[in-house]
C-alpha cells in the first residue's frame, strides 16, 4: 500500500513538472484580439491606471466607443500622435495577451490603425478627471501652519484660519505628463485645481504653470 502511494505521489509531481515546463514553453499568448472606432477628446485628462501590480496617477485620453453616451479613460494607444485641441476619430486594435513569465503575466495594448477624421473643436461633456474616490479620499490633506507676530494678532489669525491660501480640504499629488509633472488638487469629482483645471478655466490667458506651495505629512 505505501509503495503505491509513493508511486502515485511520483506520477503527480512528474505530470505537474512537465505541465509547468510545456506552460512555461509556450511563452506568450495572445487571448483576445479586436478592432474597432475610438473619438478621442481634444484634451488630455488625471487618471488612474493599474500596472505592474499598482495604480499609478497619469494623464489619459477620454475616449468613446460609436454609440457611447459617456466617456471612458485609455492610458495609452501606440502610435498614435495626439494634438491637443484637436478630436479624433480613430480606428485602433485591442490585443489582450497572456505570459506567466511576465511580472504582470496578463495585460493589453492598444494600437493605432487609422486616423479616420481630426477636426478642430473642444470636445463637449468632459469629466474634470478619472480618478475614482477610492484612489483619494484616504490620501493626507495639507496641514496649515502659521505663526504671527503682531500687536493684534487674534485678526490676523482669525483671517488665516477662515482665509486659507490653499484649500486644505483638497488632496494634492503631482502626476506624469508629457511635457514634465503637473499638480493637482482634488476633492471631488467637480471641484478641481491644477494647472489643466486653469487652462481650461482661462483658455485666452497663455497659462504655462501654476506654482504653488504647501506642507504635507508624508504617507
Amino acid at each position: 500500500m505505501k509503495t503505491k502511494n509513493l508511486l502515485g505521489v511520483l506520477l503527480l509531481f512528474t505530470f505537474t513538472f512537465i505541465s509547468c515546463d510545456k506552460e512555461d514553453e509556450e511563452g506568450r499568448k495572445i487571448t483576445d484580439y479586436k478592432e474597432y472606432v475610438l473619438t478621442v477628446a481634444s484634451e488630455m485628462k488625471p487618471g488612474v491606471i493599474w500596472s505592474e501590480g499598482r495604480d499609478y496617477l497619469k494623464e489619459v485620453y477620454p475616449v468613446k466607443k460609436e454609440n457611447a453616451e459617456g466617456w471612458d479613460a485609455l492610458g495609452g494607444i501606440g502610435g498614435f500622435e495626439f494634438e491637443n485641441g484637436y478630436e479624433y476619430r480613430i480606428k485602433i486594435s485591442e490585443t489582450s495577451y497572456l505570459d506567466y513569465s511576465m511580472g504582470q503575466p496578463a495585460w493589453t495594448e492598444h494600437e493605432l490603425l487609422e486616423v479616420i477624421s481630426k477636426e478642430k473643436k473642444a470636445s463637449e461633456g468632459l469629466p474634470k478627471h478619472f480618478i475614482p474616490e477610492a484612489f483619494y479620499k484616504d490620501k493626507f490633506l495639507p496641514k496649515y501652519r502659521y505663526a504671527v507676530e503682531a500687536d493684534n494678532k487674534e485678526v490676523i489669525e482669525g483671517d488665516l484660519k477662515n482665509h486659507s491660501i490653499l484649500p486644505l480640504e483638497y488632496h494634492y499629488f503631482y502626476y506624469a505628463h508629457s511635457e514634465g509633472p503637473k499638480w493637482l488638487a482634488i476633492k471631488d469629482d467637480i471641484s478641481v485645481l491644477g494647472t489643466a483645471h486653469y487652462k481650461s478655466k482661462y483658455p485666452d490667458a497663455g497659462v504655462k504653470a501654476v506654482v504653488v506651495s504647501y506642507a504635507i505629512e508624508k504617507n
